[in-house]
């Protein structure tokens, strides 16, 4: 089963530096244990994202390497050469997540940004690591606090976070300071039975405090252990949502001079 969510503003504002309008694609994907398997699923979700196209596609934390012990740095080599080149033939920028393993044998859980090219611009490790990957602590560590940071691309200025560091608003803040447009959250929400109304309000709220569009990617697996809620939200509300807990795709025109507006009046209005 798979269901998609348009919702595109229209706009007729240029910008010589980044594009006016941004179209995201989210793909809430069902993520196995098979990284083979995953790096299939995310090539399919690609090629769709291309053809209604996006200029961006968002992929759940953890979705290719997700067994955090199957992480080899040859593995990771492979599977993100293949997962580049087909960026690179759609010519479209891709977030996905992947436990990692350092050269120092420690593993950490990332984020990678890949632009049309086929070229990995950034790489961001999550901060603030959720209890399963706590009681792995002699496996999986935690990047360094407050390291996150914008990046100025062609599609506005980007920034990453994962999933528990929403949990953080201080921490997100640090985007918002440096100018962040869009915020990107792909996520693995497990333990959320009965917190439903919170996960529907964090993107609203972050996107409203930080004056950015933001984007919560969550995946969905075959026991139903995760959320499977993922959204799109700018300050004043959600404009694309879907809690079905099925694999499928959301995707939304995000207008980059209208979140610039904003950013300028409540710049003016929080003197």
């Amino acid at each position: 089963m798979r269901w998609v969510w348009h919702h595109e503003i229209n706009v007729t504002v240029r910008n010589k530096n980044t594009k006016s309008l941004v179209k995201v694609a989210v793909v809430q994907m069902l993520v196995q244990n098979s990284p083979t398997q995953n790096l299939r699923t995310i090539l399919k979700y690609l090629e769709i994202a291309s053809s209604q196209g996006s200029d961006i596609a968002c992929f759940p934390e953890a979705c290719l390497i997700h067994d955090e012990k199957r992480a080899s740095a040859k593995m990771d080599a492979s599977l993100f050469q293949e997962l580049r080149s087909k960026c690179r033939e759609l010519s479209i920028w891709c977030i996905f997540g992947s436990y990692a393993k350092e050269e120092n044998g420690l593993i950490k859980n990332c984020a990678y940004l890949v632009d049309r090219h086929g070229k990995v611009v950034y790489r961001y490790s999550k901060a603030h690591l959720y209890r399963d990957e706590l009681k792995m602590q002699h496996l999986v560590t935690g990047g360094r606090t407050m390291t996150s940071r914008v990046i100025s691309t062609a599609l506005g200025n980007l920034g990453v976070v994962i999933c528990f560091d929403f949990a953080f608003p201080e921490y997100v803040k640090t985007l918002s300071r440096q100018g962040a447009d869009i915020i990107f959250c792909p996520s693995f929400l497990v333990d959320c039975r009965g917190w439903e109304d919170m996960l529907r309000a964090i993107p609203t709220v972050r996107a409203f405090e930080n004056t950015s569009y933001f984007v919560l990617c969550d995946a969905v697996t075959s026991d139903h252990k995760t959320a499977g809620m993922s959204f799109i939200a700018e300050p004043k509300k959600l404009i694309a949502s879907s809690e079905k807990e099925v694999e499928g795709m959301l995707f939304a025109k995000l207008d980059l001079q209208y979140i610039r507006r904003l950013k300028t009046d409540f710049k003016m209005l929080r003197r």
